[in-house]
C-alpha cells in the first residue's frame, strides 16, 4: 500500500513535467530515430523515507524514540545500455550511485516563562551507496513522445552515517537540572531493491522518468557511539533488516 501510494504521488507530480516534451512533438515521430542511440545516462533528485533505530532518550525539551524515520533528499546518476528482445520489448542494463544528505536544527525556549534559547537538537543524516541493476521495458509510441513503462531490479551496497545531539544548558545556577546527548551511528548494508518507473522520450533521445522504489536493505554492522548525561551509548549490533521507500524524478539522455 506504502509502495502505491508513493508511485500514484510521484506519477501526478510530473504529470507538468511531462508535459514540456511536447516542444519535441514532430509528425514524423519515429521509432527509428532511437535504434542507434542504445547507451543512457540519467540523473535524478529523489527523496528517501530512511528508518534510525537509535538510543532511546527523554529529555525535558527533547525525546528520541527509539525507531524514527527520517525524510531525506539526495541525487542518483546511473549510465548503462538499452537491449532489444523483440518489438517494442527491451531490456536494460545500467551501473549508477546515490547520495542522500539531511539535516535538521532547531532551538528551543529555556521554558514558557524564560525567553531564552538554551536547548538545541540536531539530526545529520548521510546515506550513499553504489548499484547495478537490471530492467524490462515496453514502449509505446504516440504522436507526441514515446511512454516507456519498465520494471527494475537492482542490487548494491551503502552506507549511512546518522548523528543526533541534544543539548540543554538547564536554568539552575549551577547547571544541575541541564541535559545533554549525543549518538553517532554508523552503519553499512547490502540491499536488494525493485522499482517501477516510467520513461517520457523524446524523439532526439531526450528522457524524463519518474520512479518509486522499495530497497530492501540487510545491514551487516551498525556502530553507536556516544553518550547521555554523562552515560556511555557505544554499542555494535549485527543482522538487523528494514525496508527503505524512495521516489525520483530526473532528466537523462540516450546517445
Amino acid at each position: 500500500m506504502k509502495f502505491g501510494l508513493l508511485f500514484i504521488t510521484l506519477l501526478s507530480c510530473v504529470g507538468a513535467s511531462a508535459s514540456g516534451f511536447l516542444e519535441y512533438r514532430d509528425e514524423s515521430f519515429k521509432l527509428e530515430d532511437l535504434k542507434s542511440k542504445k547507451w543512457i545516462f540519467n540523473l535524478g533528485v529523489g527523496y528517501m523515507d530512511y528508518p534510525t533505530i537509535l538510543p532511546e532518550y527523554k529529555g525535558t525539551h527533547a525525546t528520541v524514540a527509539q525507531e524514527e524515520n527520517f525524510g531525506v533528499f539526495g541525487a542518483d546518476l546511473n549510465i548503462g545500455r538499452e537491449f532489444t528482445i523483440t518489438g517494442a520489448l527491451s531490456s536494460s542494463v545500467k551501473i549508477g550511485a546515490f547520495y542522500n544528505k539531511g539535516n535538521e536544527s532547531n532551538n528551543g525556549k529555556a521554558s514558557e516563562d524564560v525567553d531564552i534559547d538554551l536547548a538545541t537538537v540536531r539530526t545529520d543524516h548521510l546515506i550513499y551507496g553504489a548499484h547495478a541493476s537490471a530492467s524490462i521495458n515496453y514502449l509505446f509510441e504516440t504522436s507526441y513522445l514515446n511512454i516507456q513503462p519498465f520494471i527494475e531490479l537492482g542490487m548494491g551496497q551503502g552506507k549511512s552515517n546518522i548523528e543526533k545531539e541534544y543539548n540543554f544548558e538547564g536554568v539552575q545556577p549551577d547547571n544541575s537540572d541541564a541535559e545533554n546527548y549525543l549518538a553517532e551511528l554508523e552503519e553499512s548494508f547490502d540491499f536488494v531493491k525493485t522499482s517501477l518507473g516510467v520513461n517520457f522520450i523524446s524523439k532526439t533521445g531526450i528522457i524524463s522518468f519518474i520512479k518509486a522504489s522499495r530497497m530492501s536493505a540487510s545491514y551487516n554492522e551498525r556502530e553507536i557511539a556516544g553518550e547521555a548525561d554523562g552515560n556511555s551509548l557505544d554499542s555494535v549490533e549485527e543482522n538487523k533488516n528494514s525496508d527503505v521507500y524512495s521516489g525520483t524524478i530526473g532528466m537523462g539522455f540516450f546517445f
